[in-house]
């Protein structure tokens, strides 16, 4: 243990920054050309709370990294099965992403035993208008995994033992009487304002850094724009399937809730259901029968990159001058804290703006190349 509370933890954020970036730009690297668009939707999203968390010290942003390496892992796994230069290392990095995740948070294991159920469904589906009878028995397995899952909010984690259609539990605050059906409706109503928790709708940390609206307005928006593409250029089946998970995730944060006889906003943050909410992005993006069209591709990146500029500035400034101060004033002057050494506030945040428009900068310009080199009559016209 270092007697330098600061220099720790420095290190430890550039070290999980470092174990994220290498796990998952090696795993891309498998098979470029089918996982670019998996990666994009997985890339439209992060910014700013996956970010956040992954460049912190919170077990959370492990389990982040792990899925999201672990989903990555698997899908390059099973369609590169005749491949071994792909499949082999895929696999590794999919059983040592599953440890990763798994060691930090206690509810890793549900997700990415509901996810590789979803994962194995996905692939046995494919195309095809009609269910086989293998896809039908998994499916019908997945329903005890659900079981589980939600038992494991009852007795893992310490949540009461109640029946939330049958709860026998009264709260009573100033003359006004709840009782679990009042939070089961008002956590109905406010679970898309928990879901907006997921693009930094609450904003980050405990919450007490707030953002500034256009960060999840605009992150909001990369996600519409890219499940709502991967969506319809889905097949009817695997249309199915991303409804199924999206309806059983928002079960799952129901019925937390509920065995925990709170409302949301109250105990349970989104950063617990973030790995789930990614790994279906990026099922969704993998099932397209088509690429993710160029004009989208910029246009996610735009946003995205504007996201992530306005949400790393808040986040300097909360150490710098204070979140007071307006957005457009300096970082660097006046300064209530900031380290003694290195580079300046606002450097660090015109470095962290230009280094993730570099990233799309990069993928749309190596998608760019794939096509050419996929179609040349196509490419003469771009």
């Amino acid at each position: 243990m270092s007697p330098f509370v600061e220099a720790s933890v420095v290190k430890m954020r550039l070290f999980n920054s470092f174990l994220a970036a290498v796990l998952i730009a090696v795993v891309v690297s498998l098979d470029r050309q089918r996982s670019s668009d998996w990666f994009l939707g997985w890339l439209a999203v992060i910014a700013p709370v996956t970010v956040y968390f992954i460049a912190s010290v919170n077990s959370s942003g492990w389990a982040l990294t792990g899925t999201t390496c672990f989903v990555f892992g698997l899908l390059l796994a099973l369609r590169n099965r005749g491949q071994p230069k792909i499949w082999v290392p895929a696999s590794v990095i999919a059983l040592t992403s599953a440890f990763v995740a798994n060691a930090s948070r206690r509810e890793a294991k549900y997700v990415l035993l509901i996810l590789t159920t979803s994962i194995v469904i996905n692939e046995l589906v494919k195309n095809r208008n009609k269910i086989g009878k293998m896809t039908l028995l998994l499916s019908l397995v997945a329903l005890p995994v659900m079981y589980i899952v939600f038992n494991f909010f009852t007795s893992v984690i310490g949540f009461a033992r109640f029946n939330i259609f049958n709860d026998p539990r009264v709260e009573v605050d100033l003359g006004i009487t709840t009782t679990a059906y009042d939070i089961l409706v008002n956590n109905v109503i406010n679970l898309p304002r928990f879901i907006i928790g997921f693009f930094g709708g609450w904003g980050l940390g405990w919450f007490e850094l707030e953002l500034t609206s256009t960060v999840w307005l605009f992150t909001l928006q990369t996600f519409l724009l890219t499940i709502g593409f991967a969506f319809f250029k889905s097949s009817k089946n695997h249309r199915v399937l991303i409804v199924a998970l999206f309806g059983l995730m928002c079960m799952a944060i129901i019925y937390a809730h509920q065995q925990r006889f709170a409302k949301i906003f109250e105990y349970i943050q989104p950063r617990y259901f973030l790995p789930f909410f990614l790994g279906i992005l990026i099922i969704a993006a993998a099932n397209k029968k088509e690429r993710y069209p160029q004009s989208l591709v910029v246009t996610v990146a735009i946003l995205s990159t504007i996201a992530n500029s306005i949400a790393l500035r808040d986040t300097i400034r909360r150490y710098t001058t204070g979140q007071d101060v307006f957005i457009s004033k300096s970082l660097n002057n006046p300064r209530e804290w900031w380290w003694n050494f290195g580079p300046q506030p606002e450097t660090i945040w015109l470095t962290g703006t230009l280094a993730f428009a570099a990233l799309y900068a990069l993928l749309i310009y190596e998608r760019r190349n794939d096509l050419v080199e996929s179609d040349p009559v196509t490419s003469s016209a771009i």
